[in-house]
């Protein structure tokens, strides 16, 4: 079992790359808090915003009253997508614990589900029962996480229509 009221904070993950690939950061890191915070035992922090200028990972998860800090990177080269996540306790502010989960673009909730898989594991120091979902069609996982990016930024238009797109690749998924 994880550690009794684990307290995270995840920060929103850095795109590296061209600019046309923050939506994958931005995609992975709404999942990914999703996805943790199902967890028993764990409490995430919503919707934190980035780190003020010069912050460190420790004195981010300070301000916020959490213990650990999720935090990492996404890069995006082609079809393919890699994840680095590190996970950095707030008492001492070192780095604890890191992770790289990979796959290709279309498979963005699979690889949101294995990195918080592998994040449970670190907090709770026992293997888990791996995760399993029905990979909806990758097109229609692209237009689900620019449309959530779209609308959180209210950067670009479009969004419901990006949102009709998805849904008509994967009628029966909720996400």
């Amino acid at each position: 079992a994880l550690a009794r009221d684990r307290r995270l904070a995840v920060v929103p993950l850095r795109a590296v790359g061209p600019a046309e690939h923050a939506w994958i950061a931005a995609g992975l890191t709404d999942d990914l808090t999703d996805a943790l915070s199902m967890i028993r035992g764990v409490r995430v922090r919503a919707q934190t915003g980035a780190p003020r200028e010069g912050e460190d990972a420790a004195a981010y998860g300070r301000r916020h009253d959490v213990d650990v800090v999720v935090d990492g990177s996404v890069r995006a080269d082609g079809s393919h997508v890699r994840a680095t996540l590190r996970l950095v306790s707030t008492l001492e502010g070192f780095q604890i614990w890191a992770h790289r989960a990979e796959g290709a673009v279309g498979d963005l909730l699979a690889v949101s589900d294995h990195a918080a898989h592998a994040i449970a594991e670190a907090l709770s120091g026992t293997e888990l029962a791996a995760p399993t979902r029905a990979a909806p069609p990758p097109e229609a996982v692209e237009l689900y996480l620019r449309a959530r990016r779209s609308a959180r930024s209210f950067v670009e238009s479009g969004e419901l229509e990006l949102l009709e797109q998805a849904l008509v690749l994967a009628p029966d998924d909720p996400t």
